[in-house]
This record gives C-alpha cells, structure tokens and sequence, in this order.
C-alpha cells in the first residue's frame, strides 16, 4: 500500500508540467525555461519553476510551484537567486508560505494567485539563459 502511494505521488510529479503546461497556460504565452525541479528540501518540500511570459507586453518572469509531499503542514522557506551568465549581475528573493500536507501552490498566467510564487526577470537579460538556483532556509 505503501509503494503503491510512493509510485502515485512519482507518477504525479513526473507529469504534473505538462499538464500544468497544457491546462493553464495563456494561449499567447512565451515559455522560456520548462517546468524544472528546482530542490527539495529535507521535509520533503518540492519546488520547481519555469520562466514564461503570459503576454507579449508583460515581463518575463519565474513562476513558482512549491509542493508539500509532507504528512504534516509546514512552512515553506527558502531564497531564489536569479543569476545572468553574460554579466554575473544577480537578484535575490526570499519566499516564507505556509504548506497545509500534500498540497500544491502553483503560479499560472491566468490568474493572480500566489504573487509570492511570482519573480520578475529584470529588463535586459536573456529569460532563456537566466540561472535559477534555490536554497531552502531552516
């Protein structure tokens, strides 16, 4: 029973981007970076991210999914590092959410839901190239 869960929750975040891709993205949306995991965290936290731009005149930004495999609710807490590999210049954003047990918090470009779980790419950089890197905070 056990494995079975285990195999199910495997199954779930091996196809969760793209259905996420497929249901809730703006039909004039620009994807720059899939869905990719980005860490997990000891308590079993997941976060994953894609960078995307939900219309032609808005700004590339980070979208955030952040996943509480978790049997017991828990505070998701960790810092996002955005890094430009053309010019090392880099931008920081520290995000602190409550996690209720296997629940799901996604940024889509349909509607304003979690501005938390939302980062601009600044003006200039390459949203393809951005760097993403996350460390979690205890």
């Amino acid at each position: 029973m056990k494995r079975k869960f285990l195999y199910s929750i495997v199954f779930l975040l091996l196809a969760l981007p793209s259905m996420v891709d497929a249901q809730v993205q703006s039909p004039s949306a620009t994807i720059y970076q899939p869905w990719t995991k980005l860490g997990e965290s000891k308590t079993m936290m997941d976060v994953s991210g894609q960078v995307i731009r939900c219309h032609p005149d808005s700004a590339a930004q980070l979208h955030l999914n952040v996943f509480n495999e978790n049997s017991a609710d828990q505070v998701a807490h960790f810092t996002i590092l955005l890094t430009n590999p053309l010019t090392l210049e880099q931008v920081t954003k520290e995000v602190s959410r409550n996690a209720e047990k296997y629940a799901m918090a996604i940024a889509t470009c349909d509607d304003s839901n979690y501005p938390d779980l939302r980062m601009n790419i600044p003006t200039g950089w390459d949203p393809a190239t951005v760097k993403i890197t996350l460390t979690f905070i205890p």
